[in-house]
């Protein structure tokens, strides 16, 4: 299978950087993410998805490849494979 991978960060203000490993496609602060994604996880993922890959949707391609939490500031690298 071939696949396309899209890394996508999402952090709190005040949160410390990502990670220099990760190539990030597009970051969004939590507000912004919440607005653009918002829902429950599941919801989120389906979003997700269809906005780097379109349909079908196979949340299960959608995963937290990277998670930080520091009290009330996190940041967090999405993955997203989508299948070509």
């Amino acid at each position: 299978m071939m696949a396309i991978i899209h890394l996508v960060g999402v952090r709190d203000d005040g949160a410390p950087g990502f990670p220099s490993n990760y190539e990030l496609e597009q970051t969004f602060t939590t507000p912004a993410f919440n607005q653009e994604f918002g829902g429950d996880w599941t919801t989120q993922r389906k979003a997700l998805y269809r906005k780097y890959c379109g349909e079908p949707i196979y949340i299960e391609n959608v995963s937290k490849e990277w998670d930080m939490v520091g009290g009330s500031h996190g940041a967090t690298v999405l993955k997203i494979v989508c299948k070509i």
